[in-house]
């Protein structure tokens, strides 16, 4: 029995999307858009009218809907715990970041990733996002008839896929995915991702591009 897959990448200037129809043995492409506000979020198209758009665009009904946030609105934090069970780390996780997160704990949705299990630590690459924003979305997702089952970090579906990919990566890899304004960085090392960052990027011209290549150095 097939199914339609609707994958939905949010920037904070543009809105793309792919509809994937999966079967038994194959999944395939059915369409695909990419909805932009010109590179000006400030002055361009509002979210809600890039969505509506991209909507528009799909042509789709009731499709299974996964959402990718843009980084820049994550917190990306590391921890090392005594334990691997999942059901603990969810329990603990608030507590180890909390010290370490701009924004009190209470206000924020909080999910992992185990980067390494051993017999006396689990390394976890944790990610949060604020109630408040994460509710925004869902909210205007809604307003459009969408209904998201699933919400990951921007660029972390790639990079997934890229772990995944037959030609292995190198055992240290960096990649960067820019748009206009923003780029995600995700150090990846041993087949796991070991740090996430989001920055301006602004490359537009030479000393700019020399100027970003800069603080990627310095994040490293």
């Amino acid at each position: 029995m097939s199914r339609q897959i609707l994958a939905i990448d949010i920037r904070n200037d543009a809105v793309a999307a792919v509809l994937i129809n999966t079967g038994l043995k194959t999944s395939t492409i059915q369409r695909c858009a990419y909805v932009t506000a010109n590179g000006n979020p400030a002055t361009g198209a509002s979210f809600e009218e890039l969505l509506r758009t991209m909507w528009d665009r799909m042509a789709v009904e009731n499709p299974t809907c996964v959402v990718s946030l843009p980084a820049d609105k994550l917190f990306f934090r590391t921890a090392s715990l005594p334990f691997s069970d999942d059901k603990k780390i969810r329990q603990i996780l608030p507590f180890e970041l909390e010290p370490v997160l701009p924004v009190t704990v209470d206000h924020l949705v909080i999910d992992f990733q185990k980067k390494k299990a051993g017999e006396e630590k689990t390394d976890v690459i944790a990610v949060a996002v604020e109630q408040e924003t994460l509710q925004n979305y869902i909210s205007t997702f809604n307003a459009s008839a969408i209904h998201p089952q699933l919400v990951v970090p921007g660029s972390f579906p790639l990079v997934l896929a890229l772990l995944e990919h037959e030609q292995q990566l190198p055992e240290q890899a960096l990649l960067i995915d820019l748009d206009h304004q923003r780029a995600d960085l995700y150090l990846l090392f041993g087949g796991h991702i070991t740090m996430v960052r989001s920055m301006p990027s602004g490359i537009d011209n030479q000393s700019r591009a020399e100027a970003f290549a800069l603080r990627v150095r310095q994040t490293l």
